[in-house]
């Protein structure tokens, strides 16, 4: 059988030869990060509360933390009267738990905050060091893209004190918060955010803490956390561009 020849258009023959070498230099798509393994909690919850949210004439402020927060949250409150108004964000999930993402968008995409106050530490103890950090990265993301122009501060977590039972044992738990804590104040300074050291409050007195459980404190010791927390606050309000 007689072979017929092809004859391609010349304008066809160079594009195919530009176009050759680069799609084999073309290096392929990285793969996708693998996603943090879930780790749920027996009991999960959320407690959102937000006073005076028909309000406009002082700015909104956004305490964001555990069960600690709802305890200081009043202080916090009372500390910013007359300047602002605050609203409060308790959570039992972690910065590796999806759900958090969804219910700080919740938050910060519905209301416009001047200042975002955002502690989360005490929770999700079962994620690595680097799979903490990576689900922190997270929440920065969210909080800086999608938080309206809001200031953003980072706080440390509080330690718990020796014999408190609920994770392992006492060195370890401090490893764990240490930890923690160095990366959360790390990744303040590398976003050029203020990090306020809550630790620093409450280590080395044990009787800021509610000896029942160890972890969470009583009225001295919400005191004193609250009083920090107003204190950046205001910190980060005078701040805020006119």
């Amino acid at each position: 059988m007689k072979t017929v020849p092809i004859h391609l258009p010349w304008s066809l023959v160079m594009l195919g030869a530009m176009l050759l070498p680069a799609a084999r230099a073309q290096a392929p798509a990285p793969a996708p990060a693998a996603p943090i393994p879930l780790h749920r909690e027996a009991i999960e919850w959320s407690d959102a509360w937000y006073a005076n949210a028909d309000k406009s004439d002082k700015p909104a402020v956004l305490i964001i933390g555990d069960s600690i927060s709802k305890g200081y949250g009043g202080v916090v409150e009372q500390g910013l009267a007359g300047n602002a108004y605050m609203a409060r964000l308790s959570t039992s999930r972690g910065v590796c738990d999806p759900c958090l993402l969804d219910e700080l968008r919740a938050m910060v995409r519905n209301h416009r905050f001047a200042v975002v106050h955002f502690n989360n530490g005490l929770h999700g103890i079962a994620y690595t060091a680097a799979e903490y950090e990576a689900g922190y990265r997270k929440v920065l993301e969210v909080l800086l893209t999608e938080g309206q122009g809001a200031k953003l501060v980072l706080a440390g977590s509080t330690f718990v004190l020796p014999g408190f039972k609920g994770w392992m044992d006492d060195a370890a738990n401090r490893t764990l918060i240490d930890s923690r804590n160095a990366i959360v104040k790390r990744l303040a300074a590398e976003a050029k955010l203020p990090f306020n050291d809550l630790c620093a409050v409450t280590d080395g007195h044990p009787e800021y803490y509610n000896s029942s459980d160890k972890i969470h404190f009583n009225a001295t010791g919400y005191a004193q956390l609250g009083a920090k927390v107003a204190a950046a606050i205001q910190d980060a309000l005078r701040k805020q561009p006119d």
